[in-house]
């Protein structure tokens, strides 16, 4: 929450300046002010990283269909031995019912 950072920022650099001015008073209102919103970009920040990650990590949790449920789990043949044309069929299917 970039704009909200700057806003806090200015208000530092206002506390500063009063502080500098001698101005303690309201130096101190300007640091709390500052320091309030920094930490509203901060969570707010990661909040909005949060809700990203679930939403596009989220993953789709529906149950596969009836017809990839019935076929075996089968490991890729090594590439140093021949697969019977069954097992290639069998690894096509299995592989086009991986979500």
């Amino acid at each position: 929450m970039w704009p909200v950072n700057i806003v806090a920022f200015a208000y530092a650099v206002m506390s500063r300046n009063s502080l500098q001015q001698g101005d303690v008073d309201g130096a101190q209102r300007l640091g709390r002010v500052a320091k309030l919103l920094s930490v509203v970009a901060l969570v707010g920040g990661v909040l909005i990283i949060i809700a990203s990650c679930v939403i596009n990590l989220g993953g789709d949790f529906s149950p596969a269909p009836a017809s990839c449920q019935a076929l075996p789990t089968v490991g890729l043949p090594s590439p140093h031995t021949s697969a019977s044309p069954a097992l290639m069929e069998t690894l096509t299917m299995s592989q086009l019912c991986v979500p």
